[in-house]
């Protein structure tokens, strides 16, 4: 009897602490330890820190080529490069800041540091304006130079191009500041039995309304989403139909051509019946000519072959891109509107809904990782600027260690020894005041004159006059 009444004093006593927390904020949760070392019960922990991890690496190795390839190769270097190596920084910028915050905060489980959450949330939202503000600039800029190509001359320099950049930063910069105020440190308070624990997380700031959170993630949708796909949507599709009604007009007129040059032989050779042989062949030969378009024509029309297929694979490439980005940021900015929202809450908060926004909420990190493989496998102008940037790179290196270098536009070996060759070298100084010594472009032959049986000789110049070898 006496153990029933103790063990009811308990029951209410737990009872009487509960209502206590719960009146003063605290959240019952059953498995706190959980919340304090969620590496050891959280089944997410792995696979989320996994995936952070592999796009840290991939995309940051990636996206260092794409921008070595892009600005190494100024030869090739383009307005779409340039949009491309900007877009490139851009998800450095959010690789380097935000993986190793999130990693960190999974680590830690709990974060109080107010000015790395909100800045976090900065650069994430800049990031993700810079990519989809830059691929719009290319889908305009590809509109301008395909459907108005009088335009693109002076409107599209490399000089405006550069200009185009800096401004799509700045205005990114500026539309992305909210977050600042939007981001911040909220505390929630959990306790199991005698056992309290107090979590920070980087979400909305506690201070804003119902009305401002709701707002602000409209804001973010039409901002990074509705509106720059109406615009891509539009330049793309009139780039297409561009495209499209001038590869059949080019078929047309080549049909056309053709069944001119096949008529006029016929007519030739129909009108010069009753001439000679003599003059058969000759209306043959000239019929031949007449059909024949000369090797200046097929040169034009076919540069003009690959001028368009080099923008169709362009256009095909940045189409990719861009269902890639609206892929994996869509769905991560419509979940957040319809947590905000609130339009059902079983279904918002239910156990699949948090899976749901786990994974989506993994997608943009993957995406800063894609392009640089859609590169590789959709433009051969990439693979091609790569290994021009890498055979520069190793070119100036070899040439500051004295060593031979290949050089891959000349076809041709150059060294900065000086060493006997038949070939034509050059090392040391040119004016012949520091000692160095520079090799002749000599190759003799042995003359009648030469008795003596010696072969080719070289001569070299240097400080002290010429000598012989």
């Amino acid at each position: 009897m006496g153990s029933l009444t103790n063990i009811t004093m308990d029951i209410k006593q737990n009872m009487t602490l509960a209502e206590k927390l719960e009146s003063d904020g605290w959240v019952y949760y059953p498995n706190i330890e959980s919340l304090m070392k969620p590496w050891l019960t959280d089944a997410n922990f792995v696979p989320t820190v996994t995936v952070y991890a592999v796009t840290f690496v991939l995309g940051l190795i990636g996206n260092s080529m794409v921008v070595f390839a892009m600005l190494g190769d100024q030869k090739n270097s383009s307005v779409a490069t340039t949009f491309l190596a900007s877009l490139a920084i851009a998800d450095l910028l959010f690789l380097l800041v935000c993986v190793p915050y999130r990693i960190v905060r999974f680590l830690i489980g709990s974060w109080q540091d107010s000015f790395l959450c909100k800045f976090s949330g900065f650069v994430e939202m800049l990031a993700a304006v810079l990519s989809i503000f830059n691929l719009t600039a290319v889908s305009v800029e590809r509109y301008v130079v395909i459907v108005h190509p009088m335009k693109a001359r002076y409107l599209f320099t490399m000089g405006s191009i550069k200009k185009i950049v800096i401004a799509v930063w700045l205005v990114s910069a500026v539309l992305s500041a909210p977050m600042f105020h939007i981001a911040g440190i909220t505390k929630d308070k959990y306790f199991e039995n005698e056992t309290k624990f107090i979590m920070h997380s980087c979400h909305d700031n506690e201070a804003l309304n119902y009305g401002e959170k709701v707002a602000f993630v409209f804001y973010q949708f039409t901002l990074m989403f509705l509106l720059p796909t109406i615009v891509m949507v539009f330049c793309y599709t009139q780039v297409i139909r561009a495209l499209w009604s001038s590869t059949q007009e080019l078929s047309r007129m080549t049909s056309m051509h053709r069944e001119n040059s096949i008529s006029h032989i016929a007519e030739d050779f129909e009108s010069e019946e009753s001439q000679t042989q003599q003059r058969l062949v000759h209306v043959s030969s000239r019929s031949t000519v007449v059909s024949r378009p000369s090797s200046q024509q097929l040169g034009g029309r076919n540069h003009g072959n690959c001028i368009r297929e080099a923008r169709k694979q362009v256009i095909k490439m940045l189409i990719v891109i861009i269902i890639a980005f609206l892929i994996c940021w869509g769905p991560k900015l419509i979940l957040d509107i319809l947590i905000k929202t609130r339009i059902n809450r079983k279904i918002i908060f239910s156990p699949i809904t948090f899976k749901i926004k786990v994974a989506f909420s993994l997608l943009p990190y993957i995406q800063s990782c894609l392009n640089p493989i859609i590169y590789g496998f959709m433009s051969s102008n990439f693979r091609r600027s790569l290994v021009n940037s890498c055979n520069t790179y190793l070119h100036l290196c070899q040439r500051r260690k004295g060593r031979t270098y290949f050089d891959p536009d000349t076809d041709s070996k150059s060294t900065q020894h000086t060493h006997l060759s038949p070939s034509f070298h050059r090392g040391g100084s040119h004016n012949g005041s520091s000692g160095g010594v520079e090799q002749l472009p000599l190759t003799p032959k042995k003359s009648p004159s030469e008795g003596n049986g010696r072969g080719s000789f070289h001569m070299y110049k240097g400080s002290n006059g010429l000598r012989k070898d």
